[in-house]
């Protein structure tokens, strides 16, 4: 009797539970099951920063007449350079050099084709708003390679203007002459305010995408 009893009572709360369960919303918000599935789904991606204009200097080195090498003009063999240096590293876009002579400034020439904000080959920020404030960069520039840079020709100051020396408009290839240099470690990271470095130094070009 006793044992009838006992096989009652777990049939009775074994029906109660299942009522219960069968009476569950499954539409409820609150629901264990989507509860469960809630806890299960894995999180929003967070979104990348767009970058802009990739920024870096060659791996090859030139002599200061830079315009004997491009037909006269430093500018069409530096683009050219720089446009050869980003397809053989699979960097895609459009390149320019960044360079002054007396016929041309940097900043006149490449502003408004620069995206910000500015970033090198490991997509470090190099600068926010305007690589011509004559501001330090915010992060080392490295050569189209990956490698750390070395120096460059600019013939510029560190507002993107026309320097002291440009070893003769880029055609001059002789220790007696000198032309404005890129060192990159402080505010004068396009140009030195000083007269740069003799003309037979071998030296790299800035480049900057200036297109898609």
């Amino acid at each position: 009797m006793k044992h009838s009893k006992l096989t009652f009572a777990i049939t009775a709360l074994l029906l109660a539970l299942n009522v219960a369960g069968c009476g569950q919303d499954p539409n409820d918000a609150t629901s264990t099951s989507d509860a469960v599935r809630a806890r299960k789904r894995p999180p929003a991606p967070t979104p990348t920063p767009t970058a802009g204009s990739v920024m870096f200097t060659t791996s090859t080195t030139f002599k200061g007449a830079l315009a004997t090498f491009g037909g006269g003009s430093a500018f069409t063999f530096g683009d050219a350079e720089c446009q050869r240096r980003a397809d053989a590293a699979g960097i895609a876009g459009h390149f320019s050099v960044v360079l002054c002579d007396s016929t041309s400034n940097a900043v006149d020439r490449l502003s408004g084709a620069i995206t910000y904000p500015v970033v090198n080959v490991a997509g470090d920020l190099v600068e926010a708003t305007n690589i011509f404030d004559g501001t330090a960069l915010a992060a080392p520039l490295l050569q189209e390679d990956g490698a750390a840079r070395t120096s460059s020709w600019s013939g510029c100051t560190s507002t993107g203007v026309l320097g002291r020396k440009t070893c003769r408009n880029w055609t001059y290839f002789l220790s007696s002459d000198r032309g404005v240099t890129s060192w990159g470690a402080d505010a004068y990271w396009l140009g030195s305010s000083g007269l740069g470095s003799v003309c037979n130094s071998s030296m790299s070009l800035l480049c900057i995408q200036t297109g898609p």
